[in-house]
Formats: structure tokens, sequence, C-alpha cells
């Protein structure tokens, strides 16, 4: 989305600012949001601009950030990026095994209430989003499918600069990126048995079922929560 001549996005991603700061007030002085201006501090010329933190969907860890979104940003355009809920908890389990390497293996990692609240619940994505679609409306939120991205991306694009009211044919011939091979590839893809991988989507499957129904997705949309 950098690459259209409308949106600015900042090189930084993961800024942080409404999950790490409890106390955020709408203050203009105050330094954490002076921090965060700063990002876009070269953002003067362009109609549209944003920033990617995947920590803003982490109940029940961090509560109240659509409240503190809205609070300071008012009722902006949210996108949400979900993909299969079983290869996202692996895929986070590889991050953190890549800064931890003392990390149980996956199949004890993810029994942990840790890992059970601060990763299985990230997957619940009806569940995460439930409290930014009551507060700034359904049309605000544009959900998109990583599979669908990865199938057709320019398609994707297309839909997000639509929902964003930006010109798609700008985006036409973007490329698709490797996305994550570099970060994940020192740490070999777990394998989960078959009875955590049934545990996780008794979990998983209602909530998870429910979402692809509302986003006109079918049941087995995503195999594992089938």
């Amino acid at each position: 989305m950098a690459q259209h001549p409308d949106i600015f996005i900042p090189d930084a991603k993961e800024l942080h600012l409404f999950d790490r700061q409890p106390q955020l007030r709408p203050d203009p002085a105050s330094p954490a949001w002076q921090a965060y201006l700063a990002h876009f501090a070269g953002a003067g010329g362009f109609p549209l601009r944003g920033e990617a933190t995947v920590a803003y969907t982490m109940l029940p860890l961090v509560q109240a950030v659509p409240e503190r979104i809205m609070g300071h940003l008012g009722p902006i355009r949210l996108i949400y990026l979900v993909r299969d809920p079983l290869e996202r908890i692996v895929s986070q389990y590889r991050h953190a095994r890549r800064d931890d390497p003392a990390l149980p293996p996956f199949e004890d990692w993810v029994q942990t209430p840790a890992a059970q609240r601060g990763a299985v619940e990230r997957s619940n994505y009806r569940r995460q989003l439930q409290p930014f679609l009551a507060l700034f409306g359904e049309a605000r939120v544009k959900v998109i499918f990583y599979e669908d991205y990865r199938a057709d991306h320019r398609r994707s694009l297309a839909e997000v600069c639509g929902f964003l009211g930006a010109d798609p044919a700008e985006l036409a011939g973007v490329p698709n990126p490797e996305v994550n091979r570099t970060s994940e590839a020192a740490v070999p893809r777990p394998r989960p048995g078959a009875a955590v991988r049934e545990r996780l989507r008794q979990q998983l499957r209602a909530d998870t079922q429910a979402f692809l129904a509302h986003h006109g997705k079918p049941a087995d949309y995503w195999p594992s929560m089938a």
C-alpha cells in the first residue's frame, strides 16, 4: 500500500502506541503522542496515511484499543488481515521461537496459559474484531483474507483501495512479495499432532464458522477449522 502515490505508511512497522499506553489520553502535548506523530512527519502531501500494528487485536491481554484509537484519530478506516487460525498460531510460535530458542516444542507451548491467552485467543477473529465493529461500525472495517491475497493479490489490493477511496489502478503492477519468508526461515515449521489440532479446532471452530459465514466464505474455507 505504501507504493500508492496517495498513501503514506511509515517505514517503521508495529508502532504500538494504542496497545502499550494504557493511560493514553487525547493530549497533544503527550510525549507518546508526539513520538507517534513523528513517524508521519513526511505525510503532509498525502491524502491517506496509515500504519500496521498487529498487537492492536490482542484480547484479552490488551484492552480498550478501539477506544484509544477513536479518541486520538476519530472514525478512521481499519483493515484486518486474517488467515487460517491454526496457521496463524503456528506462525506466531515460529516468530517467538526465533526470538527465544529455549521455547518448548509447539505442542507443549500451545497448552500453556500464556499461549492460550496470547496466541490461541488471537486466532478467534470474531471475538477480536467485535469491539472495533461496535465502536467504528462495519462500514469502516475491511477484512482481507490472507489466502485470497496470496491467490490474487491485485484483486485484494483493489478491494483495499476501493475501501480507502484510492485509485486501484495505481497498484495494478505491484508484484506479490513472499511474506514472512525471511523472518520464519530460521525456525523449522512444527507439525502439530492430530490431538493438538483437534483440541484447537474445538476451541476455535464455532466462532470461526460464524466469522466465515458472516464474510461469505464456505465452512471449509480454512480446512483446519472445517
